[in-house]
């Protein structure tokens, strides 16, 4: 079951977030699925219709946005995964801050639980807030 669960945060990050995909949310993400710590909702609890615009707010701002993954965990129903997100700030406005073509990275720990092998909760830690500083 865990690498299961493994290969479905595998295919969330490959197929729906680098791509850009929202479309396919529904096939990694149980329909009531929560997130804590994503952008989008301003860090705060984020629903399934949120978590769709997640990879929209990156991918407009920064024309080279991609996630790698780094470390990746599996124990029952839970994955942790260690990511590293990239991209140069050339296109939107990205939380406040107009883009002067800089490139920055920033890491992500995140913990995603599974339910029916799909995505019901998922908690991400970043420190994007550190890397906004590189931005202005």
């Amino acid at each position: 079951m865990s690498e299961t669960n493994k290969q479905v945060i595998k295919r969330f990050i490959n197929e729906v977030l680098n791509p850009n995909r929202p479309e396919l949310a529904e096939e990694v993400f149980n329909v009531d699925a929560t997130s804590r710590g994503t952008t989008s909702g301003l860090f705060g609890d984020n629903k399934l219709k949120d978590l769709k615009t997640f990879a929209g707010l990156y991918h407009n701002a920064f024309s080279d946005f991609h996630v790698e993954i780094k470390e990746i965990f599996s124990e029952r129903d839970k994955v942790f995964l260690a990511i590293e997100i990239s991209g140069t700030h050339d296109g939107e406005d990205f939380l406040g801050i107009k883009a002067k073509g800089k490139k920055i990275s920033w890491t992500s720990f995140n913990v995603y639980y599974l339910k029916n092998h799909k995505i019901s909760k998922h908690w991400g830690v970043s420190n994007l807030d550190t890397r906004i500083e590189m931005l202005k």
